[in-house]
């Protein structure tokens, strides 16, 4: 009689990735930002808290100053970092009138 150990053979079937959403099941996580450049004025793609601030101020500037609608990509790791500008209190966003 053969004896399979659970370390060298497994007789579960592989388990596939899991599919993020709105990716189409395919690794290129920029098709989302392509689709929307088209129709948008300004587009950020969040990728590390050092500049997620400016990056997003801008987004906001942007749609703000335009009219027009804006894409932000935010990393769908960063709810889990902590980062010590979060206990800070929020500074007051200020766009100055169009003259």
């Amino acid at each position: 009689m053969q004896h399979l150990s659970e370390s060298s053979h497994s007789l579960a079937p592989p388990v596939p990735a899991p599919v993020l959403h709105h990716t189409f099941g395919l690794p290129d996580f920029s098709q989302e930002l392509r689709c929307f450049q088209t129709v948008t004025c300004f587009q950020a793609v969040v990728n590390n808290l050092e500049d997620a601030h400016e990056l997003i101020d801008k987004a906001i500037s942007m749609e703000l100053k335009e009219r027009k609608p804006v894409y932000v990509s935010i990393s769908c790791n960063f709810p889990a970092i902590p980062h010590p500008t979060f206990s800070r209190e929020p500074v007051p966003f200020f766009l100055a009138p169009k003259p």
